[in-house]
């Protein structure tokens, strides 16, 4: 649908910045180094990124019937590509995160940087350029220092875009060569060859059609009916959760004099924003749990990979919260900020396991009856929890997922242990709110169908 469409475009554009970021600093390097293949390497990432996304957002709902074992070879070789995609992300974040410290010391410091040494020094013998070519910060300063300010914001970019890649990719897979009873054309039903295309409003058509015949494909109707009063809550709470934003970038970047009472007034603002916004949550589920229990369910309904997709990445939740709790819980001095975390963790559990017991059920619900199709109840809770889901995962990518902002999970365990369940359950985490709100709009616009 429209949604998905939008978000994976979102994300590709995320995960495009950041690679040609990489790109651009690689090319910095090679001019130096004279290390051409590692360019050509980026390049080529760069460039499927980019075929991708445009693949999927044309052809993300297409039955394959010509040539099916060659497309069974592609399309599991770009699932498997985008599943070592990911796992690259997470290898190459966890070593940033690690060395983090280091590389911040090193671009802070003012005369005793590698930076200095090589571009501000007037003393040229280098006795061993390879070794030089081989530091990660052997490029331009201002480069780097972009690079390095923004990978953090834009990682989690590249881990979601290639998860959704992947799943969508799998989804293809499973439907090559299916038939359908319903809906098709007499044509289809003579030549079982022609790829077709499942349509946003569930028509099916060929592939073989004319141009102008299939036009409505990429055409989207919303009907916000009985959803007003959630989506106008929603987005005040969103624009509530980017004033927040703002607000914490602006205290994080003071002088150094307050930098101690900022940096622990930020830290305040980001728990208790997830507070808040994770109380509207469980208020808002319990609410919308109570209206539409009167929808029937259908348990016949295939939503496999929805489930799927929901609980794994529930799992991102589950982990950071639980190793958040443990270490505001067995903490050596419990005060407002341990309190804060304790709370927050547990409320996300709850919140976790409450929102994908509603999303599971939800997705099965529909509307049988006139009245429950007139008066469509439920629908505004809905509708609310998608932008909701929306706030929650701008606030993750920006603020409480990040490194700076979780000082007792990094005290407590250490560096090293803590930016590995970092690196592994943030970037789950934050693709759970925005998946849950894929399923949402789901349940929003089919439930009342």
């Amino acid at each position: 649908g429209l949604y998905m469409r939008i978000g994976i475009g979102i994300f590709s554009f995320g995960s495009l910045l950041h690679h040609v970021l990489i790109l651009i600093e690689h090319v910095d390097i090679s001019l130096k180094c004279n290390n051409h293949l590692v360019i050509c390497e980026k390049l080529l990432f760069v460039i499927f990124n980019f075929i991708q996304f445009f693949f999927i957002f044309k052809n993300s709902n297409i039955i394959i019937h010509n040539y099916r074992s060659l497309a069974y070879f592609g399309v599991m070789h770009v699932t498997i590509t985008n599943i070592c995609s990911w796992f690259h992300a997470i290898i190459t974040e966890t070593k940033l995160e690690i060395t983090s410290h280091d590389s911040e010391t090193l671009l802070e410091t003012n005369h005793s940087t590698l930076f200095s040494k090589l571009f501000q020094s007037k003393d040229t013998n280098i006795t061993n350029p390879s070794i030089l070519c081989n530091h990660p910060n052997y490029g331009s300063e201002l480069i780097t220092k972009t690079e390095y300010s923004l990978a953090p914001y834009l990682f989690p970019f590249t881990v979601e875009y290639t998860l959704m890649s992947f799943t969508l990719f799998l989804i293809i897979w499973q439907n090559l060569g299916r038939k359908l009873s319903s809906k098709t054309t007499n044509h289809e039903h003579h030549n079982d060859n022609a790829s077709t295309v499942i349509t946003d409003d569930g028509i099916n058509k060929n592939c073989h059609k004319h141009h102008g015949d299939d036009e409505h494909e990429h055409v989207f109707n919303v009907n916000c009916q009985k959803s007003i009063r959630g989506l106008f809550t929603g987005f005040l709470i969103l624009a509530g959760t980017i004033m927040t934003i703002i607000t914490y970038f602006i205290y994080k970047n003071v002088d150094k004099q307050s930098e101690i009472f900022d940096s622990y007034l930020s830290v305040m603002m980001s728990k208790c924003s997830q507070l808040v916004l994770n109380c509207l949550m469980f208020g808002v589920i319990i609410l919308g749990y109570i209206h539409t229990r009167q929808l029937k369910i259908r348990w016949h309904t295939t939503i496999v990979f929805d489930e799927v997709l929901v609980i794994f990445s529930s799992l991102g939740t589950y982990l950071f919260a639980i190793f958040s709790l443990l270490s505001a819980a067995f903490s050596n001095h419990i005060q407002v900020l341990e309190l804060l975390t304790l709370i927050v963790s547990i409320l996300q559990i709850i919140e976790c396991t409450l929102q994908t017991l509603f999303i599971l059920d939800g997705l099965r619900r529909r509307a049988n009856t006139h009245k429950a199709k007139r008066e469509k109840p439920g629908r505004e809770f809905v509708a609310l929890l998608i932008v909701l889901n929306i706030s929650l995962w701008l606030l993750d990518t920006f603020i409480s997922k990040k490194m700076e902002t979780n000082q007792i999970q990094v005290q407590f365990y250490d560096k090293i242990t803590w930016a590995i369940i970092h690196t592994l359950a943030a970037p789950l985490s934050m693709f759970y709110k925005f998946h849950s709100s894929v399923c949402l709009s789901d349940m929003w616009q089919a439930i009342y169908a």
